[in-house]
């Protein structure tokens, strides 16, 4: 239990040496990286990146298929979809508002 904790100070330590020899210059520039906006708009960005790519690859059409799906199965993937996105969003608002 002790090598853990010796190791993990003898790695946080390497950490703090690393950004005391970090120009500030450098540093001023990584601030703007991490920034809950910039990050999530980086994440939204790639994503419809991806889906735009799908699209042009395989030609499927994603939005025709909870259409699709409601006519065969009879469940609502919108509604669900939502519903989901929903708890998501208030789960990962109420985790940045702990890291302000």
């Amino acid at each position: 239990m002790i090598r853990k904790i010796l190791k993990w100070i003898f790695y946080l330590i390497v950490i703090l040496i690393v950004f005391a020899l970090l120009p500030s210059g450098f540093l001023g520039k990584m601030k703007q990286f991490v920034n809950w906006d910039v990050f999530l708009k980086t994440l939204k960005t790639g994503w419809d990146k991806l889906i735009n790519f799908l699209k042009e690859a395989t030609g499927i059409q994603f939005d025709k298929i909870p259409i699709k799906l409601k006519e065969k199965f009879g469940i609502d993937i919108v509604l669900f979809w939502t519903t989901i996105k929903n708890f998501l969003a208030n789960l990962f608002g109420k985790l940045a508002n702990i890291f302000k």
